[in-house]
């Protein structure tokens, strides 16, 4: 998630997390353009607000909630 609170360290969390989802999607999508395609939706989020009271993950779960039985795999990076 990023965050940034006051006394946080938020540059090395919201910098390292993002540059490591980012790069994750673009090496899947040269991947993919060589012909190797995953078989499964990969989602990519990042959410903010989660130091205030778990905004963006309560959201996204709310509007998605349809599709929560069908989640394989969840990666949670958070390194501050």
């Amino acid at each position: 998630h990023l965050d940034s609170w006051d006394l946080g360290v938020g540059a090395l969390d919201n910098g390292s997390n993002v540059v490591l989802a980012l790069d994750v999607g673009r090496q899947i999508m040269a991947l993919a353009n060589e012909g190797y395609r995953p078989r499964r939706t990969i989602r990519f989020i990042l959410y903010s607000g989660e130091e205030l009271a778990l905004y963006g993950s309560w959201f996204d779960v709310h509007n998605h909630r349809e599709e929560l039985d069908k989640i394989k795999a969840v990666v949670i990076y958070d390194l501050g």
